[in-house]
């Protein structure tokens, strides 16, 4: 039998009101907690559908500003698809594939907000040491397969301003990683 259902939420908190907490954090969300405290204003509309073995989360007009985070409106949209478990591997069932599309991402903003999220020391300091900045737009990628080793991909994507920090060699006769500032890409892959 496949599940099936849809939840659409409209958020609107006004900047400096005090909303309460929806998020019952356990002893490792205290940190998602923290964020939400300092949300200082949310808006936009949000949904998410499964619809047999794909779900669907998308936004509409999301914003919302957090400390020194302002995070102009945007549209996104996420569908994964979940992999037909077999056997003894049915409660390991993974997404196999999916599409994300967003018509404008800040990486700055994004960046700054990630760096406030549970995420992971190791991601904490790749993005500290990436230090990107600028805007993608038409954000278009497919892929199948799982999401760090897909079995093919489309990516499709315009990048304005970008910039990324470079970075020295971590050992002697090495090569660094290589930095750009205010590069303009038209990416198709």
């Amino acid at each position: 039998q496949e599940d099936q259902g849809t939840l659409l939420a409209q958020l609107i908190a006004p900047v400096g009101a005090q909303q309460p907490s929806t998020v019952n954090p356990s002893a490792n969300a205290v940190k998602e907690d923290q964020l939400l405290q300092e949300l200082q204003r949310v808006q936009g509309r949000i949904s998410a559908e499964r619809q047999g073995r794909t779900l669907r989360i998308a936004a509409q007009d999301l914003t919302f500003a957090s400390g020194t985070v302002e995070v102009a409106p945007v549209r996104w949209a996420l569908a994964l698809r979940e992999r037909e478990a077999e056997g003894e591997r049915a409660a390991e069932a993974a997404f196999d594939g999916g599409e994300f599309n967003a018509d404008r991402i800040d990486l700055a903003a994004l960046a700054t907000l990630a760096a406030q999220l549970p995420l992971g020391q190791p991601l904490h300091q790749l993005l500290a040491e990436l230090a990107p900045s600028g805007q993608i737009r038409g954000l278009d990628a497919r892929w199948d397969g799982p999401i760090d080793a897909p079995r093919s991909y489309k990516f499709k994507a315009q990048a304005q301003a970008l910039s990324v920090a470079a970075s020295p060699a971590a050992q002697a006769r090495a090569i660094g990683r290589p930095g750009w500032r205010n590069a303009t890409l038209d990416i198709d892959a």
